[in-house]
């Protein structure tokens, strides 16, 4: 998948739901299923709020979608509740709860798409922020991709080539997540 566009995050009382669209680099829709097309797309997400210091500026993300060890995690296990292959867009319905959800803070999704094809593995991920009930969201930049680069080397990709930019990290690397041979945060 060469682009994986966030379409629309929505909550309701029941949860949350993104749509998106899966089209390879010439811009053809991809069946993520593969039936259709070559190879099928593995779709993987991250769901999180944003808390905010007392002068609103940004704090740290919890994420709502969490492993076996309450640790920040990707999920992939809700339910694709639109499937339109012809066009290539979706939508997914979380199995995660949303627990301490707040309208007026910042959501943010990172969708991660993968497909091997011709025997190359192909990543694509997209962030998508919204404030359910508030002014536009706000953004958590400790750093900037070009400072990770300094030490990571000339492009970040990390876990495999899975994450490429800070913005993604932060969703994960929190307070609420912490390595288990280490015990760090």
């Amino acid at each position: 998948p060469r682009r994986f566009r966030g379409a629309g995050l929505g909550f309701d009382a029941t949860g949350a739901t993104v749509a998106f669209t899966l089209k390879d680099a010439t811009g053809k829709a991809l069946d993520r299923a593969g039936s259709l097309t070559v190879a099928p797309v593995n779709v993987a997400f991250v769901l999180g709020q944003l808390a905010e210091l007392g002068d609103g500026s940004p704090a740290q993300y919890t994420s709502y979608t969490t492993n076996a060890a309450a640790q920040a995690a990707t999920e992939s296990n809700g339910t694709f509740t639109t499937v339109d292959v012809v066009t290539g867009s979706y939508t997914y319905r979380f199995a995660t709860a949303l627990a301490g959800f707040d309208a007026t803070k910042t959501q943010t999704v990172l969708a991660v798409a993968d497909r091997t094809y011709d025997g190359v593995r192909v990543f694509d991920r997209e962030t998508l922020s919204v404030r359910p009930t508030g002014p536009a969201p706000i953004a958590r930049e400790e750093v900037t991709a070009a400072s990770c680069n300094g030490c990571h080397g000339s492009s970040l990709a990390l876990h495999g080539g899975r994450y490429t930019s800070p913005s993604q990290c932060v969703l994960c690397h929190t307070p609420q997540s912490t390595d288990p041979q280490t015990g760090n945060t």
